[in-house]
């Protein structure tokens, strides 16, 4: 055996060794990529879709919500609605790793609970079983939208959905909204008075319609049933819009459009500064006393009483004669006032 086979088989271990740390190395970093025990993504969840399921005893379950597949925004007001049998269930809503809001729901046929969202971004909802019992539930969310038009879930008897308009400049602001073949409904408009968003208690009702009246927008056109509703907005504002479900007809739930409730928004009219009775007053008082003191100073302006001209017969008077008279015999006597041939004054 030369040197050079003694040297490779002397170096052999070495290699090796080498090779034994790069694969625990590689094996490390997987490991740290990856981290054990790691939860897969929650099932995504979009508004108005209902949930349902059975909960045992001390379990848990997730969701992951999204706006038709877009992030929830900051500042729509959130709606929670649910229907839970069995027992009570733990919600709690969480954006990253911080609570936005967290509920106890209990047993009812008809939960819901209003907020104001805190950020912008894909928020998850758990639902845990604290009791131990199974529990049973239904559940879906809304988000206030300007949008064409909504439809109750199809398992849920009852619920709760939330429209909403932007208004830029003082105007009445009408709306209507078509009556859903498989509900009766009540709309109230409102705008939000304090910052937590939580319906009623946080919004002050502006109006309200509980009662469809029939309309018919052209001859050809079957008539409809239609819930308006006008208020007046006197500076910019955001009109909330939220439609109860009062009563369910299960014979007329057919199909989504009988549940579709859309709103139309004809254009607002600009409420024109009304002005009031007090200005009124004041411009009468101000003109006023402006031709006071109009005739005050035309009365100033008259001559005084001894420089106005006699009225005695004749309509010159005595004085005025003489005075003429010896203003003339004056200027011819003193030389003052030089008399001029009538040629130089046409001249001149």
């Amino acid at each position: 055996m030369d040197r050079a086979d003694r040297t490779f088989m002397s170096a052999r271990p070495v290699v090796a060794a080498v090779r034994t740390l790069a694969v625990v190395a590689l094996l490390v970093l997987v490991s740290l990529a990856i981290p054990r025990g790691s939860a897969p993504p929650a099932p995504r969840l979009s508004h108005l879709e209902v949930w349902s399921g059975t909960l045992v005893p001390t379990t848990n379950a997730s969701r992951a919500l999204d706006f038709d597949g877009a992030p929830l925004e900051k500042g729509w007001v959130f709606l929670l609605e649910a229907q839970v049998q069995g027992g009570s269930v733990s919600a709690v809503l969480m954006i990253g790793s911080n609570t936005a809001k967290a509920w106890t729901i209990p047993v009812s046929s008809r939960w819901y609970d209003t907020m104001l969202l805190p950020d912008t971004g894909v928020y998850n909802l758990t639902l845990t079983n604290p009791g131990m019992t199974d529990v049973s539930f239904s559940i879906y969310f809304d988000q206030s939208c300007n949008c064409a038009g909504k439809a109750f879930p199809a398992t849920m008897t009852a619920g709760l959905l939330i429209f909403n308009v932007d208004v830029q400049t003082p105007s009445v602001v009408p709306v209507e909204f078509n009556k859903p073949a498989a509900f009766t409904v009540r709309v109230t408009a409102a705008l939000l008075a304090q910052g937590g968003g939580r319906w009623p208690g946080d919004f002050t009702k502006l109006a309200e319609s509980g009662t469809a009246v029939r309309r018919q927008a052209d001859p050809t056109l079957p008539p409809v049933w239609l819930y308006e509703l006008n208020v007046s907005i006197t500076q910019p504002a955001r009109v909330y819009y939220f439609v109860q479900a009062l009563t369910f007809i299960p014979a007329n739930n057919t199909d989504e459009g009988a549940r579709t409730v859309a709103p139309f928004f004809p254009t607002p009219t600009p409420i024109r500064p009304s002005i009031s009775p007090f200005v009124f007053v004041a411009i009468a008082v101000v003109l006023a006393g402006i031709g006071g003191f109009v005739l005050w100073r035309g009365r100033r302006g008259l001559p005084e009483p001894e420089d106005r001209p006699s009225k005695k017969k004749g309509g010159k008077g005595k004085g005025a004669k003489g005075r003429k008279q010896a203003a003339h015999r004056a200027g011819g006597r003193d030389g003052s006032r030089k008399r001029t041939s009538q040629g130089r004054s046409r001249r001149s």
